[in-house]
């Protein structure tokens, strides 16, 4: 497969964003899997992402809407995203919270970097146990949101 550039998919960058710290290390063979890109194969399949020279960019397939766009260095032979801007255009995208926004960016990046289940089902078994706690009346979608940006905060610190 050839590589995915911003040319493959027709999108539109996003005008307006909130911009967020990151801290997410990948080894080269990680970020070169990631680099390559990805064009949606099926209705089904939501994203079109590409990398350019310093970004890794998602787009709604669909709509070609942009969400994120993370910032990644290279550094002592791995890839660190430090930086991560995700749409704040209501009539484009309406994340439950950001710090939900971060943990899907995350989630994308490790489906796309990696075979390993075990990082990408760990963001959905918490946000699955977490809208469990809050149907069953246990916390508010406010503190479930402050858990999420605990978890955020946390993973800056790793």
């Amino acid at each position: 497969m050839s590589k995915v550039t911003k040319n493959s998919w027709k999108h539109l960058p996003f005008k307006t964003y909130e911009t967020f710290e990151f801290n997410k290390k990948l080894s080269m063979e990680e970020f070169n899997k990631l680099k390559q890109g990805h064009l949606p194969e099926a209705m089904e399949d939501h994203w079109f992402m590409y990398c350019d020279e310093d970004s890794i960019n998602w787009i709604r397939s669909w709509t070609g809407i942009q969400i994120f766009k993370g910032f990644y260095r290279i550094e002592n032979n791995e890839c660190i995203i430090y930086s991560v801007q995700i749409n704040n255009n209501k009539d484009e995208y309406q994340p439950k919270s950001y710090y939900e926004s971060l943990g899907v960016f995350e989630h994308l990046v490790d489906c796309y970097s990696t075979e390993s289940k075990e990082k990408i089902n760990k963001f959905w078994d918490r946000e699955n146990e977490l809208a469990e706690q809050i149907e069953e009346g246990k916390i508010t979608k406010e503190e479930a949101d402050e858990i999420r940006k605990k978890d955020y905060l946390e993973s800056l610190k790793k």
